[in-house]
């Protein structure tokens, strides 16, 4: 597939999840239908992530002799990630494959599916702790910080390149602002799964094309979609 041509689709695909919040003061049934769990925004986002995580590799490997150890450690745990992210989404593939929880998610699992992130240890979720509060903090840095610390330092410039991160542009950010503040706009806490959904898209089209594209050793000889 061309890579333009990708790029765009998955740009239109992260409005169309977006503005599916509008579905939860006009039709609640239909709403309902979008995120509940394994629905079909559920395994969108596991595919965006699986697919960003495949990418990730696939540019390793390409690229491994012209990339610097620094970038072959981002690109190796970006991947990771990524794909570990795609199988916590389906709970790596429990109710796909009718697979019982062991005991100790039963009891530890706030869900009582096999993954991590609803795991509560000790009293202590995994889930706010981690994937919720960390998280802000990361991705309000990583959209908001670093795009501007890229363009005004030049040596916060030449450590993103070095180290092959890709940032985003500023539409990039612009969207998912936008696209966050619609979220909070919807008192329901299944309207996640639609910014989760809408995330992992946006992420996948900031690896096709991020801002510093011309300056990433990884994207400059890249892999072709």
């Amino acid at each position: 597939m061309n890579s333009t041509l990708l790029y765009r689709s998955t740009i239109l695909l992260f409005v169309m999840v977006i503005m599916s919040v509008a579905a939860y003061p006009v039709s609640r049934p239909f709403y309902d239908r979008l995120v509940v769990e394994d629905g079909w925004i559920e395994y969108l986002t596991a595919i965006a992530l699986a697919l960003t995580g495949i990418y990730a590799m696939a540019c390793l490997f390409t690229n491994f002799r012209n990339l610097n150890p620094l970038q072959k450690v981002v690109l190796t745990a970006l991947s990771l990630l990524m794909l570990f992210g795609a199988g916590e989404e389906i709970s790596w593939g429990q109710r796909l494959f009718d697979i019982r929880s062991a005991d100790f998610f039963l009891e530890h699992n706030l869900q009582q599916e096999i993954n991590v992130h609803n795991l509560e240890l000790y009293g202590l979720s995994l889930n706010r702790l981690i994937f919720s509060n960390l998280l802000v903090v990361v991705l309000t840095a990583y959209f908001c910080l670093f795009p501007f610390g890229y363009r005004y330092s030049v040596k916060f410039r030449n450590r993103i390149d070095h180290a092959g991160i890709p940032i985003p542009r500023i539409e990039h950010t612009a969207a998912m602002l936008a696209g966050t503040t619609m979220v909070l706009l919807i008192p329901d806490d299944k309207v996640w799964e639609i910014w989760e959904g809408s995330l992992s898209l946006m992420v996948f089209a900031i690896m096709m094309r991020p801002y510093n594209e011309e300056r990433l050793t990884w994207h400059i000889h890249g892999y072709p979609l």
